[in-house]
């Protein structure tokens, strides 16, 4: 067990390293055609922080399940019923993310970008697990909480941060996908990329991810909660914050949406067997309301993108494609 101030250590070694992420990128052709932006020097190691150590580590899909399995038709049916819903919101938020400007210009410019993970960044439940390229940010979301009030320090328990050198797997460039453009405000500052382990699989077994543990210090947790203005500059104003939103609070569904889940779910080898389907569609039934149309997205969200967008496009509408002197904010990858 360590101290809180080895993050304090750290944060100096690492810190200078982090100035040359995210500044070369190259355009890499996808097997659908469609193009995806790929780091010439991917960072070699990335970082997960928690406030709370929870093993096993399971992604928000299929958290406090009564048994996580590989298999759907393993699960309960109250739990397959809730996983479904969250995918359901997930695909919700994808849907209303395409009248986005950037994805507009991104459909354009025939370029890919992983609307999934982006429901991840935006807090929605899904087999996506959070980490980040910059050590300073992993070190914030482990010695800091939030409640309704904002963000806060922690100052007493048991912290951890997660260290992924996916570079070390036997097969890095399949193992790391890039996701794609992201010229969104949260994930940008976030420096973050998503982890996709299959359902069922812990965390914290795969064989590059090492952590370190640490007592909860108030001084550390402060230092590293002004670091970014008490969470302000991690959470700007985003109009797409408030959709996902109220999208992950609503009572309500769409049907198409949830019907498209169970289609997609059954007579999958890890889905369920399709004479399920009804009473699978009866239970989530039970536990939300399906309708036939539901609109979260309003006009003062689409005024709010559209200027947003404005002011951020620059940075991504200059780069020329099959060169490798691209420059933008930040750019995902994935494990898979």
């Amino acid at each position: 067990m360590y101290d809180a101030n080895i993050l304090l250590k750290m944060s100096q070694k690492l810190r200078p390293e982090m100035k040359e992420i995210g500044v070369r990128w190259k355009y890499v052709h996808r097997p659908d055609g469609r193009l995806i932006l790929f780091p010439v020097e991917p960072p070699p190691v990335l970082f997960r922080g928690q406030n709370k150590r929870y093993s096993p580590s399971y992604p928000s899909i299929c958290r406090n399940f009564e048994r996580v399995a590989p298999k759907l038709s393993e699960l309960s049916l109250d739990d397959q019923a809730s996983l479904l819903i969250n995918l359901a919101k997930s695909w919700w938020f994808s849907r209303e993310l395409d009248t986005h400007p950037a994805m507009r210009w991104a459909e354009q410019q025939n370029i890919y970008v992983n609307q999934m993970a982006l429901a991840q960044h935006y807090e929605l439940p899904t087999g996506y697990m959070d980490v980040s390229q910059s050590f300073d940010v992993a070190s914030f979301f482990a010695t800091c909480y939030r409640d309704k009030r904002g963000w806060h320090p922690v100052t007493a328990g048991v912290g951890v941060i997660y260290r992924v050198d996916y570079v070390k797997a036997p097969k890095p460039l399949e193992f790391a996908a890039a996701i794609g453009l992201q010229p969104f405000p949260r994930p940008a500052e976030h420096h973050r990329t998503s982890h996709g382990p299959p359902m069922g699989l812990d965390f914290e077994t795969l064989p590059v991810i090492s952590r370190i543990e640490f007592t909860q210090d108030e001084a550390v947790s402060r230092h590293f909660l002004k670091l970014f203005g008490d969470g302000a500059s991690l959470f700007p104003p985003d109009p797409l914050s408030n959709v996902a939103d109220r999208i992950k609070h609503s009572e309500e569904i769409p049907k198409d949406l949830i019907d498209l889940a169970i289609k997609d779910v059954t007579g999958d080898q890890f889905g369920v067997n399709s004479q399920n389907a009804n009473a699978l569609r009866d239970r989530i039934a039970e536990k939300i309301d399906l309708v036939d149309q539901l609109v979260v997205l309003r006009p003062e969200d689409i005024n709010s993108m559209n200027s947003i967008w404005d002011k951020r496009k620059e940075k991504f509408v200059w780069c020329e494609r099959g060169k490798v002197a691209v420059r933008v904010p930040d750019c995902r990858i994935r494990l898979i």
